[in-house]
């Protein structure tokens, strides 16, 4: 495999997709910056999959691009699923408290 990060992202989503929780771990870095969502790292990272696996699960995903430059991934993909629920982030146990600017 190569280095790429965008090769590193798209072995995250394959090994995720196929029921590897040990992929979090191995290859995404405990301090992410994750510029799509709130949460942030590792730790963020499992807090969005089990929003979306709770609020919209079973879930399809479809990757149209995976595109990296340096350390920086950019990742186009359609998610879907049925609206089962909705959490809010006030409703849910964040620590520290998620700030969304």
């Amino acid at each position: 495999m190569s280095d790429n990060a965008a090769t590193i992202v798209r072995q995250l989503f394959d090994r995720l997709e196929a029921g590897d929780d040990a992929a979090l771990d191995e290859l995404m870095a405990p301090d992410l910056v994750n510029h799509a969502a709130g949460p942030q790292g590792r730790d963020g990272w499992r807090l969005i999959l089990d929003i979306i696996d709770h609020d919209l699960g079973p879930i399809e995903v479809e990757h149209h691009a995976f595109i990296g430059e340096g350390d920086t991934v950019a990742h186009h993909m359609t998610i879907t699923g049925v609206h089962r629920t909705h959490r809010k982030a006030r409703d849910l146990d964040l620590h520290p408290p998620l700030a969304l600017r």
